[in-house]
């Protein structure tokens, strides 16, 4: 029968990630956000230059889909 064990990281370590603003998968996350509201509005542009009748089916106007577009990766 094999025993598994478990890994635990150095103490140091653990004293390091909790002293992080993010933590240890808090930061990536962070940029995982970042990229997904980037790709968002960049497909917003897309959709406005191409077919601008589709941003009334999502819901939007063309003035809200436009403010949208000019918002830094950071604002929400």
């Amino acid at each position: 029968m094999t025993q598994i064990s478990t890994l635990t990281p150095p103490a140091d370590l653990l004293a390091e990630v909790v002293h992080r603003p993010f933590g240890l998968f808090g930061r990536h996350g962070l940029i995982a956000t970042y990229r997904a509201r980037r790709r968002f509005r960049q497909d917003l542009e897309r959709v406005l230059t191409d077919n601008p009748h589709l941003i009334s089916d999502m819901g939007m106007t063309d003035w809200q889909a436009r403010a949208e577009i000019v918002k830094p990766f950071w604002e929400a």
